[in-house]
């Protein structure tokens, strides 16, 4: 800075030593951005936007016009807007192919305003964001992948170990961080409430036949929430590994400590699910909801799901499934516990509280509607 140059002299000769970065495209008020991080296999698009407003510096509104969305991120992962991918491919000069993983959620039942529970826990007012500490170790770039952000998702595909929902430090929900220019940035891996890496943490595997069953369970009710759309088209190789052998201990039985095993058999169940469908008496997902009732302002009551009903999805197996899940998942989140049936007695007991209630009712009417 010259002396005596003012300060808005020195914000605009900054600006004019960025404009090489922001180019004009032909017809179009929109920029592009060289350079701008590949979606990568799996990602989610909340992850792939945080990446590029770090590696841009650039606000939120601003990346929301340059994409021509108006929701927040983790709603855009859910379907809840159409994305216009000719037109980001172009502020981000790729391939339009490249981005058409992104439109998955947009056939499936995560996309439906009235169940904001498959990817959000209205009781806690926050999107879920879970992660494989061994998946995140492995990448050469880190992110968040779209499996990771559907409530029925419990186990790894990959390692076969339980998803974490909460920083192994301050056991505070993990939820992407928000970027502020001018503030102390944390990068994806790092707990915006602590700044832990949560990463660091101790992986929890099941015992091999619960673990298995969490697998198919999850991959059942995957099939459920994808309903018609194109699921395959985020796990390319799912294919490929339901097609790969297994090997076999000393014993001749599935070695379930193999990393390819775990895969393969988790894909060999989606694919089957996917590809044969399931009994016609299992084939509603609504049977797999927990249903939290709320007192109309004018006496009639509704029902609204919060979650998954752990107990339904589970069956005998439930309570060894909690058990593993503690210190790892919010159990007041996205998978409730309970009974079915059981709101009332739990808001009498003052389990759930009509505070609780309201703000769960207030979640879904602030959720964004389909368009």
């Amino acid at each position: 800075m010259t002396n005596g140059e003012s300060r808005q002299k020195r914000i605009a000769r900054l600006q004019g030593g960025l404009s090489s970065l922001y180019l004009p495209l032909p017809d179009s008020t929109l920029s592009r951005l060289p350079g701008a991080p590949e979606l990568l296999p799996g990602e989610c698009f909340s992850s792939w936007f945080l990446r590029i407003q770090i590696g841009f510096r650039l606000p939120t509104r601003v990346l929301q016009t340059l994409f021509k969305v108006k929701a927040p991120g983790y709603w855009m992962d859910a379907g809840i807007e159409e994305l216009d991918i000719e037109a980001i491919s172009g502020v981000v000069m790729c391939h339009k192919e490249s981005l058409e993983p992104l439109l998955w959620p947009r056939g499936s039942l995560l996309s439906a305003s009235h169940l904001a529970c498959l990817t959000t826990a209205p009781l806690r007012q926050r999107p879920i964001y879970r992660y494989c500490e061994l998946c995140l170790r492995g990448d050469a770039v880190r992110y968040m992948r779209q499996l990771w952000r559907i409530a029925c998702t419990y186990i790894c595909p990959l390692h076969g170990t339980v998803l974490r929902e909460l920083c192994p430090k301050c056991q505070k929900p993990y939820v992407l961080p928000n970027y502020r220019a001018g503030f102390k940035e944390h990068q994806l891996w790092q707990c915006s409430t602590c700044g832990a890496d949560i990463c660091d943490a101790t992986s929890i595997t099941p015992p091999d036949e619960l673990r298995y069953v969490m697998l198919s369970r999850q991959a059942q009710l995957l099939q459920l929430i994808a309903a018609g759309s194109e699921l395959m088209q985020i796990w390319k190789d799912v294919q490929m590994h339901a097609a790969s052998s297994l090997t076999t201990d000393s014993h001749g039985l599935v070695d379930l400590s193999s990393e390819m095993n775990v895969h393969a058999l988790f894909s060999r169940a989606l694919s089957h699910c996917l590809n044969e469908g399931r009994n016609t008496e299992q084939q509603d997902l609504e049977d797999y909801l927990w249903r939290l009732r709320i007192q109309g302002a004018d006496g009639p009551s509704s029902s609204i799901p919060i979650g998954l009903d752990g107990m339904r999805v589970f069956g005998k197996y439930a309570v060894s499934v909690f058990m593993q899940l503690i210190g790892c998942h919010d159990l007041w989140g996205s998978t409730h516990w309970w009974p079915t049936g059981s709101s009332r007695t739990l808001s009498d007991l003052g389990m759930v509280t009509a505070r609780a209630e309201a703000k769960a009712a207030e979640w879904y009417a602030a959720a964004p509607k389909r368009r």
